[in-house]
């Protein structure tokens, strides 16, 4: 409710109809609260102040927050991730005997054709939610580029990430944004730019509820099992290491 909606003074007389050198001085009835612009930026040790009038985050960490989800989150570069996506590779082949993968893969199917149902009722006239339909469409065009068994990989890439060093990511919020950025930024959803012999690809920035959205369905569809893989992955390199410190151990124990 806009402050002072209810508290305006009363209008004793149709004011708009008196000549205009009788008439009372305009009075505005916007809110006069100290807006954000100049104030510091919420983010802690930040000294850059906030440009807007809402705004509680600097323009840096405002952009941060809306690519990112968290204003402290990052994005999580190709190469960085690679280590981990070879790994979940190994774990399918170390498994491909005993886990039916392609059951698996067939989740993300599922959710891909209930974001197919989605538009498909926006578009026969029935009532949708706006930014529920354009997170469907975001998932639909992920999936026209980019294999089931893809998709999976860099899930559970960022999965098995999150396990071994938790303090990469800012907040579940940053967690979710990151899982919905690798998967998009493999199927190309955005804009090409080609600037003479170089190209690059520009994303168009979501809204909150597009993105929230839209990474619900990568991981409601594959987050148990990218989950599992990750922690299990984890489980066997701890005994490894475990493993690897009673050898030395008992090598140095030699007398």
């Amino acid at each position: 409710m806009p402050p002072d909606s209810h508290n305006r003074p009363p209008v004793t007389a149709p004011d708009w109809q008196a000549p205009k050198s009788h008439r009372s001085p305009r009075v505005s009835h916007r809110s006069t609260a100290p807006t954000g612009r100049g104030r510091a930026c919420r983010v802690p040790d930040c000294d850059l102040t906030i440009s807007t009038n809402h705004g509680i985050f600097c323009n840096r960490h405002q952009m941060a927050y809306r690519r990112h989800g968290d204003p402290l989150q990052t994005g999580l570069e190709v190469a960085e991730l690679a280590p981990f996506v070879r790994t979940v590779r190994r774990v399918i082949d170390r498994n491909k005997d005993r886990v039916s993968w392609p059951a698996i893969f067939a989740r993300w199917d599922e959710a891909v054709g209930v974001c197919h149902a989605i538009e498909a009722e926006a578009r026969a006239g029935k009532t949708y939610i706006r930014w529920r339909r354009q997170a469907a469409a975001l998932i639909a065009e992920i999936a026209e580029n980019v294999e089931a068994s893809r998709v999976f990989e860099l899930v559970a890439a960022v999965y098995l990430y999150a396990e071994i060093r938790p303090e990469r990511f800012a907040s579940d919020a940053g967690f979710n944004a990151e899982v919905l950025h690798v998967v998009r930024r493999e199927a190309k959803a955005g804009r090409l730019f080609t600037v003479g012999a170089k190209s690059s690809i520009s994303y168009r920035l979501l809204s909150g509820r597009v993105s929230t959205t839209a990474a619900r369905f990568i991981i409601d569809a594959l987050g148990n099992v990218s989950l599992a893989a990750a922690r299990a992955e984890t489980k066997r390199l701890k005994a490894l290491e475990v493993k690897a410190t009673e050898q030395r151990q008992a090598i140095a124990a030699i007398e």
